[in-house]
């Protein structure tokens, strides 16, 4: 080894030795202990801020994991409580419906009626038609009266062992016998469903000695003798004699709204005032 080699190696073995008792030591080298403090001491600061802040940062994302959990969990229970509160509406109102019909049943002990619960709608230009989950299992029988506690809303058209067919007043089909209450005269007519609205249906052939007011009560008359008379039906918003001016047609509003339809009852006991069996009433 040459010289120049030992004496470099002698140099920075002394530079090292010095180093070490100086961090060692402290006060015995003033001027190591400086070069120490301007290179390793900062660089032993930002260690510990690089890893201080990677303990913030751990700590940063922990918190967001649990306030996500959190609010997963929040946004489960607000839908569960949501869906609940739907449910409860759902019900009071259902139960508040029973409570009419059960009351109108006690208050018309006289008749007997089935309830029943509408399963399917069917909205259409000329056959307007509601579903319920009663049939001839439970009596129900074609020409039946359907009606809520609030008044008549169709006639039974077809029926099967659990569900029925109801046509409404609504339907440009159907046509019921009804009267007019308003004097003590026969105020008789066919109130039957039009095309442009949906609660309001037309009653004609009245007799032109009535009279028809706005607000008279209408109610069916029982002359067909498949339905009960006296079942409330709407009552009259505009009067006026038809074009030949021979009789009375009006516009009557129904008690019931038909699009609302949930709940009804049909009267299952009416017997027909006047049967005729084939051969009867022929003259000889």
């Amino acid at each position: 080894m040459s010289k120049r080699n030992m004496l470099s190696l002698l140099v920075a073995l002394i530079l090292g030795a010095m180093l070490v008792m100086a961090v060692v030591g402290g006060r015995r080298f003033p001027l190591v202990n400086r070069v120490v403090a301007m290179g390793v001491l900062p660089l032993e600061d930002g260690l510990n801020a690089l890893l201080h802040g990677g303990d913030e940062a751990r700590e940063f994302w922990r918190a967001l994991t649990e306030l996500r959990t959190k609010n997963r969990q929040l946004t489960e229970e607000n839908q569960a409580l949501h869906s609940a509160y739907i449910d409860m509406v759902a019900l009071k109102k259902e139960n508040a419906i029973l409570r009419r019909l059960l009351d109108y049943k006690e208050a018309n002990r006289s008749r007997k009626y089935v309830a029943a619960k509408v399963v399917a709608k069917n909205f259409g230009d000329l056959r307007d038609v509601v579903y319920i989950n009663a049939g001839r299992g439970s009596g129900v029988a074609v020409d039946n009266a359907v009606l809520t506690e609030k008044g008549l809303v169709g006639i039974v058209d077809e029926v099967y062992d659990e569900y029925a067919r109801v046509l409404l007043l609504s339907s440009t089909n159907c046509r019921v016998g009804a009267r007019v209450v308003h004097t003590g005269f026969d105020s008789s007519g066919i109130v039957y469903g039009v095309h442009e609205t949906e609660n309001i249906v037309a009653m004609e052939h009245i007799p032109r000695e009535a009279v028809v007011a706005e607000g008279d009560l209408v109610v069916t008359n029982g002359y067909s003798g498949k339905h009960p008379e006296n079942i409330r039906s709407g009552k009259v918003v505009s009067g006026r004699m038809d074009a030949a001016h021979l009789m009375w047609e009006a516009d009557v509003e129904l008690a019931e709204r038909i699009a609302g339809l949930e709940r009804v009852l049909v009267v299952v006991d009416f017997e027909p005032r006047l049967k005729l069996t084939k051969g009867e009433g022929r003259q000889k």
